[in-house]
């Protein structure tokens, strides 16, 4: 089998040439003698198993089709052996050129995986794929939410993290913008250079699909449990605060219930409405959840008795939109929050005095986690026989950081902001030199030469936008109470 050009050696124009004249001379072959060769190459010779590059990415997608056409059950095992040692090591510069067929591997793997009634076989070698395609995940293709639902389907949540840790910053569009070169091969600042629909890597992404996308990453967060319930809220703000013509969708409802609870089970407070969420479409969602801020109200009322009978009234319905167990959590935050916030109050206390209802072993198991996880700067001692608990200021106890600590934390938050802002740099260049944000930038150009030399600015009335847009057709939120603030 012939070997594809290899990058090593040759400028970006040189490799381009050759690569295509390359494809073009391979997808020439006939479709008799393309199926016997492929079938042969790849289930009967095991040398051929290190083919990484176009040559082999299109000998494996026409064997795919060509046994996925004849056999009704599926993909073989031996065929399977060979397209999970090919997604490890496939050459991620030459798949830019055979977009189509490595697409048609990678849907193979998932759709094979969730025949066999095992889809949790496709998680790995599609995640691993996406990362090796592009190592920091800068842009969403349409393998990143099937990849999502798997995890969620089958539990897998810690698979889902080398993906979800990695923000994404683009949105595949139709051709490459070329704001650093022309050719897929080249040295692309982010991977949205290359990763286009007409690269053929990744199918269409809707606009529901986006937030799906941050809804179910929100959701893997949060079933991994309070640590990383800061992500899970962030995840959901995405979905909240995504441009809307005053209208509020579904994904956005289920993002904000499950944002407020976790907002109020991390903080005890309950969270503001982000300022660049739409105020119309936050207020249509808010009406449709009078049964989350009578929950939420509950919580902040000193008796515990009332959130209780709250959470037992609304059992069905936080069952029903997937939110239970964040409901039934309410009561032991409402018991961690009660001693976290006595520290206002007292430099130190009797245990007995920690818990609402007079529960003393409760309290002293509370305040320990509290302390062990690092959410209370205190400890427990005893005091004339009894156990007692001394709180102590930032500055001093168990959670005081020392000067150097303290000066590494703030290194290491300016160097995220940094990598954050050289990122937003891209992607503000990429937006400045699209169609759409000339096209809308001539028109305010248009509109402000017609209020300068037009008629009054009161006459111009039929020229302004709907309510709630910018002349540029972003949204705008103006400034609204907060409805969420108790």
């Amino acid at each position: 089998m012939a070997q594809s050009p290899t990058f090593q050696g040759s400028s970006a124009s040189e490799y381009d040439k050759q690569i295509r004249q390359f494809r073009s001379n391979i997808k020439r072959l006939s479709a008799k003698d393309f199926q016997k060769r492929s079938v042969e190459d790849i289930l009967g010779e095991e040398d051929q198993a290190a083919g990484t590059g176009i040559e082999y990415t299109i000998l494996l997608s026409d064997t795919i089709a060509a046994v996925s056409q004849n056999n009704a059950v599926g993909i073989h095992s031996t065929l399977w052996a060979k397209i999970l040692q090919y997604l490890r090591s496939f050459d991620p510069v030459a798949i830019r050129y055979v977009g189509k067929d490595f697409r048609m591997i990678l849907e193979t793997v998932i759709s094979s995986a969730k025949a066999a009634s095992t889809p949790h076989h496709a998680i790995i070698p599609v995640r691993n794929a996406i990362l090796r395609l592009q190592p920091e995940n800068e842009t969403l293709t349409s393998f990143h939410l099937p990849l999502l639902q798997l995890c969620l389907e089958t539990k897998h949540y810690q698979e889902a993290l080398p993906i979800l840790d990695k923000i994404i910053f683009n949105f595949p569009t139709s051709n490459p913008h070329n704001l650093d070169s022309d050719y897929p091969c080249s040295d692309h600042q982010d991977s949205s250079g290359y990763i286009t629909l007409k690269s053929g890597l990744t199918s269409p992404v809707q606009y529901r699909n986006i937030h799906e996308y941050f809804l179910l990453g929100g959701m893997i967060y949060t079933a991994l449990g309070r640590k990383r319930w800061d992500e899970a809220m962030l995840y959901f703000e995405y979905v909240m605060c995504v441009a809307t013509q005053n209208v509020a969708t579904g994904y956005m409802l289920e993002a904000y219930r499950k944002w407020l609870l976790l907002g109020v089970l991390l903080t005890g407070k309950t969270p503001a409405i982000p300022r660049i969420a739409n105020s119309a479409a936050m207020r249509t969602i808010q009406t449709a959840s009078k049964h989350y801020v009578a929950l939420v109200a509950a919580f902040h009322n000193s008796d515990v008795s009332k959130l209780k009978a709250e959470i037992n009234v609304g059992l069905t319905q936080w069952d029903e939109d997937g939110n239970l167990g964040l409901a039934l959590e309410l009561t032991s935050a409402h018991r961690r929050f009660y001693i976290i916030n006595l520290q206002k109050t007292y430099s130190r206390c009797y245990i007995s005095q920690l818990d609402e209802e007079g529960n003393s072993d409760l309290a002293m198991k509370v305040a320990h986690t509290l302390i062990e996880d690092g959410n209370l700067n205190a400890v427990i001692e005893y005091h004339n026989g009894k156990p007692t608990i001394e709180f102590f200021p930032n500055s001093k106890g168990p959670l005081a950081k020392s000067e150097e600590q303290f000066q590494e934390s703030v290194v290491q938050k300016l160097d995220k902001i940094k990598a954050l802002m050289e990122r937003v740099k891209r992607v503000e260049q990429k937006v400045m030199l699209s169609p759409e944000y000339i096209q809308a930038a001539r028109k305010a150009k248009d509109t402000s030469n017609v209020v300068a030399s037009g008629p009054p600015i009161r006459d111009l009335g039929a020229m302004d936008e709907p309510m709630g847009f910018s002349a540029n057709g972003a949204d705008f939120a103006p400034d609204d109470e907060d409805l969420m603030e108790t």
